[in-house]
């Protein structure tokens, strides 16, 4: 979802919708787009947007003014903007704050671009090919990573780097995935699962997560399970919620999977940015799915240095799993961007082997910057 707005810093008059979370009214001088996929669209009449939330539920099925000036913006279609033209339209604006994207305008990890830096200087043979399956030092570095956030001994056949997160989620669904299946996504969502399931062949089944919790319903869930179904889709810390799941929801997701013999693809790509009611950063603190009771060998998890150190330019990502799913995944890797950029592999692998759990305080200023918009939105 994005959100363009000018500066929230600057002094000037503000009213907030605190029932759905989404503002209600910028200053005078603001513009409101908003791209909705799932539960939300935006929709425009004479160069004013207007936010509709998709619901069965009358309460829900609200529409509301979202920017009152003027817009010389291209005419938004019935469904949606396109990414582009809002691109073009947030260049058009520089004051604007775009609140949709995983895109921070703030340093990634020094640690790693040190470390890359000098192996694109000093280290020739970390600028050529790696293993397909990732440069040892990488895949030995998420090993220990994971043993100490999960407490899972991982061998290097259940490890594989990939260029990019969202690469990760691309051969991961070629490869538990053929057409006829069913995988259940809950909505709203990033929008490229459903792409990607429907690339498969295979039939996206979506249950609505509800607000103003967006904690999943377990009974939706069990009525959108059918014989066909294989693959349920979890995304925690959520995209664009914000739920994380908990202890019980993972262990509930837990039987249900054991019960009907379903695969668990789990995107936890914002697993370092958990904080608690206080708005203190949990340490380590992110439920996995795969940790729960006889769990690990029907889940594989996508994790990303996008998210984890602010690098989203690099596009290097990485998943865990069974072997079998983990070699398949390997294979059409090979076949599609063969390996990730080494010297930024290292750079990656030398930040996991140093980092305690803080991450260079990235996970505490966000924690900050939610308080301050939970407040306004009260």
């Amino acid at each position: 979802m994005w959100l363009l707005s000018t500066d929230a810093t600057r002094r000037g008059s503000r009213r907030w919708w605190s029932s759905s979370g989404l503002p209600r009214k910028l200053r005078s001088n603001g513009v409101g787009v908003i791209e909705g996929h799932g539960m939300m669209r935006l929709i425009e009449k004479n160069g004013t947007f207007a936010v509709r939330w998709n619901s069965s539920s009358s309460s829900s099925a609200t529409t509301t003014a979202f920017a009152k000036a003027k817009v010389d913006a291209p005419k938004a279609a019935s469904r949606g903007v396109s990414w582009d033209k809002l691109m073009a339209l947030a260049r058009r604006y520089p004051d604007a704050i775009q609140l949709g994207q995983g895109y921070p305008d703030y340093e990634g990890s020094r640690v790693a671009r040190e470390a890359a830096a000098d192996a694109l200087l000093r280290h020739p043979m970390l600028n050529q090919y790696t293993p397909t399956r990732g440069l040892t030092r990488l895949i030995e570095a998420l090993i220990g990573y994971y043993r100490r956030v999960q407490s899972v001994d991982l061998s290097e056949q259940q490890v594989t780097v990939l260029t990019s997160g969202t690469e990760g989620l691309f051969v991961a669904t070629q490869a538990m995935i053929k057409p006829g299946d069913e995988v259940i996504v809950f909505q709203p969502c990033f929008p490229w699962y459903p792409k990607m399931i429907e690339m498969c062949g295979a039939k996206v089944v979506t249950v609505n997560l509800q607000p103003p919790k967006f904690a999943p319903s377990f009974e939706d869930l069990r009525k959108a399970i059918s014989g066909a179904t294989k693959v349920v889709v979890l995304n925690s810390p959520h995209n664009p919620t914000g739920h994380a799941y908990t202890q019980e929801e993972l262990l509930e997701f837990s039987k249900i999977a054991q019960e009907h013999d379903l695969w668990i693809l789990s995107d936890e790509v914002y697993e370092n940015v958990v904080w608690d009611n206080t708005g203190s950063v949990c340490k380590f603190g992110h439920k996995r799915i795969g940790q729960m009771p006889d769990m690990f060998d029907r889940v594989v998890t996508i994790g990303s240095a996008s998210k984890l150190f602010s690098l989203t330019g690099w596009r290097l990502g990485w998943a865990i799993g069974p072997q079998e799913v983990i070699s398949k995944m390997d294979q059409i890797h090979s076949l599609s961007t063969y390996c990730a950029a080494s010297p930024l592999q290292h750079g990656v692998a030398v930040a996991l082997e140093e980092e305690d759990g803080t991450f260079e305080g990235i996970p505490s200023m966000i924690a900050e910057n939610y308080t301050v918009m939970a407040q306004a939105c009260e």
